[in-house]
């Protein structure tokens, strides 16, 4: 029997994996050379001495950088007693690369010498962890005050009074998820989960709502989310109401919408009848041009994050993460660097705006609204001599 016994733990597993000299967690090889031949470990410190390049690479400034880095770096630093972990460095490295690039996971595998499953992971953890550290600081619930001070940069940058913001939505190209029917099928006929975010007047996102089916509308993504319920509820903090600037004219703060949104006493959307009065011509206008800083602030986004432009091929509560955090990045960037300058081209001022024929049902006080601002950009004090070209 002992002899049994003998022969039964010497073919234990355990006893021969202690045993082996051999690595029994199998690497490839080339995995194996990351610390010498990687991208990040053959690159990185070049990048550093030459800022342009840096930005080029990264999409993002070396002061920048640094500052995530310090603000996610306990939270993302590993630990293991077997084997050398990935710095903290390198893992955010590796994330602004997929999120600027829109690369497949496998082949940053190939340039970073890591497998795509950890690329997968670190991407995800990374991402997570940068809208958990700067949430509070870069895109936190706006306070009265904050709104207030976003009303005063659009009445002085888009000559419109009394606004806390534009909104509108964007659809996030994914694949088909499993079982999911038509759920995530958009009218452009492909499948995406909906960012809908509301811009300020300098194409910052005062807050972003991600994650809707593809195949919802702005108007009904609006009504499921939570800036509505508190806007219904009077709980997100805007502004009582007050005087236009310069003038006598009592009017409450408003966000911009397009016509896709309903028509509130708190959200103004064009008028969208047939043959429209000059007055109601203008104040369309008016209107679109001001909203067309959140159509800018997508734009910039889009073009820094280029993973935006491809087919996520991942869960939808992955991409909400990955969403999330980039435009949080946005935020963080123009915040450390500045507001981007964009021609009237880019801002879209040269542009005629259109008019769609939903969500034409509203109360009488959303109209009352609307028709305040409307006389108010018909009349001297508001009016602005550019208005009129539209006749032209």
């Amino acid at each position: 029997m002992d002899d049994v016994d003998d022969y039964l733990f010497l073919e234990s597993p355990l006893l021969k994996m202690l045993l082996m000299n051999e690595r029994t967690i199998c690497i490839n090889e080339m995995f194996a050379s990351r610390n010498i031949n990687g991208e990040f470990h053959t690159l990185f410190e070049e990048l550093l001495r030459q800022p342009e390049k840096f930005f080029e690479y990264f999409r993002m400034s070396i002061q920048t950088f640094n500052y995530i880095l310090e603000g996610i770096e306990e939270s993302i630093t590993k630990q293991s007693n077997f084997r050398e972990c990935i710095s903290a460095r390198e893992r955010l490295a590796l994330t602004l690369r997929y999120l600027s690039t829109g690369m497949s996971f496998r082949a940053l595998s190939f340039s970073y010498r890591i497998s795509h499953s950890a690329i997968r992971l670190i991407v995800y953890e990374t991402c997570l962890s940068i809208w958990n550290s700067f949430r509070e600081k870069h895109m936190p619930m706006p306070t009265t005050e904050h709104l207030k001070a976003i009303a005063k940069d659009f009445f002085t940058k888009w000559n419109f009074p009394n606004c806390v913001g534009c909104i509108d939505g964007k659809h996030i190209r994914i694949k088909c998820p499993q079982n999911s029917g038509s759920l995530y099928y958009n009218y452009k006929q492909y499948f995406s989960i909906v960012l809908q975010g509301i811009s300020d007047a300098s194409y910052r996102f005062v807050t972003v709502d991600v994650g809707a089916y593809g195949k919802q509308s702005d108007g009904g993504i609006f009504s499921l989310s939570n800036v509505y319920k508190h806007l219904e509820q009077n709980t997100f903090n805007i502004p009582d109401n007050d005087y236009i600037p310069s003038t006598k004219i009592m009017a409450p703060f408003v966000l911009l919408g397009d016509d896709a949104y309903p028509l509130k006493s708190y959200l103004l959307k064009p008028y969208s009848k047939q043959n429209l009065s000059r007055e109601e011509r203008i104040f369309n206008y008016r209107l679109s041009r001001a909203r067309r800083c959140i159509e800018c602030a997508f734009g910039i986004l889009v073009s820094k994050w280029r993973f935006l432009k491809t087919e996520l091929q991942m869960y939808p509560e992955k991409v909400d993460i990955l969403v999330k955090s980039a435009t949080l990045l946005h935020n963080v960037i123009i915040d450390m660097e500045g507001v981007p300058v964009l021609t009237q081209e880019q801002h879209g001022l040269n542009k005629k705006t259109s008019v769609s024929r939903r969500y034409n049902r509203y109360g009488a006080t959303a109209a009352q609204v609307r028709d305040i601002y409307k006389n108010y950009f018909w009349s001297p004090a508001g009016a602005v001599q550019f208005q009129y070209n539209i006749f032209n």
